[in-house]
């Protein structure tokens, strides 16, 4: 009896750690390496981007997979086969399962071309069991202010004589133009290049001023772009 209840002990004993065996190994049967960007933060989709200005890029990339995520490659472009150069970068670091993260390149992104302006933003780490979800598509617009050089001197198309803060957080621009009666165009970016606001004004005399309403604008360095159809002045300005 004795015997019989030591054998039917072991066997017990066994077959267990057979099972716990088996239940350790189906975690590592299924788990799944799944990365991917669920949108790009910065600049949101939507936002009007300068042809010819550089800004940063940020990204929100998530792991929906069941293994912790120590590596990724993760890359931005706009435009396939174009002239723009793509932000390509590896990151690593610890993105545990169901966890999200905000990642923004180390690099800035100079936007050259728009002749293809589809836009995407794609996280991708070794092993990715689902590439179907790794990337997310912005869509922007563009304005084909080009460039964002200080113009100076008296004998320029277009120049901004002076530049004030009024109180109301109005801002004042005076300016000279060589065209009477013509329009002028006034964009306001941050330091990144993006367009926060725009103002047409028609009927501008050789010397006149513009007022724009930036009280929405948070404080901080912002550049102004003043345009006409013979030529482009910039000044930096602060809120």
């Amino acid at each position: 009896m004795n015997k019989t209840f030591t054998m039917n002990k072991r066997l017990s004993l066994f077959a267990a750690a057979i099972v716990a065996l088996l239940v350790s190994l189906i975690p590592a049967a299924h788990a799944q390496t799944n990365a991917g960007v669920s949108a790009v933060l910065d600049p949101v989709t939507g936002s009007t981007l300068i042809i010819g200005s550089t800004f940063p890029v940020t990204a929100q990339v998530f792991n929906n997979g069941t293994t912790t995520i120590t590596t990724m490659q993760i890359k931005f472009n706009i435009g396939i086969n174009n002239t723009n150069t793509a932000l390509d970068e590896i990151w690593t670091g610890t993105l545990a399962p169901g966890d999200t993260m905000s990642y923004t390149f180390t690099a800035l992104f100079t936007l050259n071309d728009t002749s293809n302006s589809s836009a995407f933003c794609l996280a991708d780490a070794p092993g990715d069991t689902d590439p179907l979800n790794n990337s997310a598509y912005p869509v922007y617009n563009f304005t084909g202010v080009t460039t964002v050089l200080e113009v100076t001197g008296s004998d320029e198309a277009v120049t901004i004589n002076h530049l004030a803060i009024m109180p109301g957080h109005a801002l004042k621009l005076g300016l000279t133009t060589v065209s009477d009666n013509g329009n002028v165009e006034v964009f306001i970016l941050s330091l990144g290049g993006r367009l926060v606001m725009s103002q047409t004004t028609s009927g501008m005399h050789t010397g006149g001023e513009i007022l724009l309403n930036v009280s929405s604008l948070l404080h901080g360095l912002y550049i102004v772009v003043v345009r006409n159809n013979e030529g482009v002045a910039v000044r930096k300005f602060i809120i």
